[in-house]
């Protein structure tokens, strides 16, 4: 994520932000849906995406093993 040069105050929700904020500096918070329009990027994993929709643009997906795992959405 590091490489997407982001804001330090930029909001991120992860729907699994204990594994991720191991690997990353920025604080990353659960997906509340009253809070939805308030963050920048959505990070999920692939199995959970159609839950949500909130933003629509995919800005960079993470592989495991050759297959992508995690996507990042924004506006």
């Amino acid at each position: 994520m590091d490489s997407l040069k982001l804001s330090d105050n930029t909001r991120i929700a992860v729907t699994n932000e204990r594994e991720l904020q191991k690997v990353t500096k920025y604080q990353l918070e659960p997906p509340y849906p009253h809070l939805k329009d308030e963050y920048d990027l959505v990070i999920v994993p692939l199995q959970k995406d159609g839950f949500f929709e909130w933003k629509r643009n995919i800005i960079k997906t993470f592989d495991i093993q050759n297959q992508v795992y995690w996507r990042i959405y924004s506006d």
